[in-house]
């Protein structure tokens, strides 16, 4: 039986990082996770993308209720050299989270230094 919903106990979300000159840009699998669940923080250059979801079931049987709640928390972190980390940019969108971190300028001045 398919599910479209993800299950936490069974896998972890899968991720691609595409390496650009300009950019990294991440997509990560979310199918029926909502922005509210997703937590994006960058440090110490790595982008950490954590998942905080409580999941609920109800089952109804005669006059019997009962409920069912698990709590799961999940996150992955990947490495970026040399990003801006205020300009980075965020989107989810048909249960794919995509992160575009720009990398930062890369100076080609030389700079003289004179001798004392």
């Amino acid at each position: 039986i398919y599910s479209p919903a993800w299950d936490f106990s069974k896998d972890t979300f899968k991720i691609d990082v595409q390496d650009s000159d300009q950019e990294y840009v991440i997509e990560a699998d979310m199918p029926g996770i909502s922005k509210d669940e997703i937590n994006l923080e960058i440090k110490d250059n790595s982008l950490c993308i954590i998942v905080k979801r409580e999941e609920k079931t109800e089952e109804k049987d005669k006059n019997y209720l009962h409920k069912e709640r698990r709590y799961a928390s999940m996150t992955r972190s990947v490495y970026l050299k040399d990003i801006e980390a205020d300009k980075v940019d965020a989107k989810l969108e048909n249960g794919v989270l995509t992160v575009v971190v720009p990398k930062m300028e890369k100076s080609e001045s030389i700079k003289k230094i004179d001798i004392k």
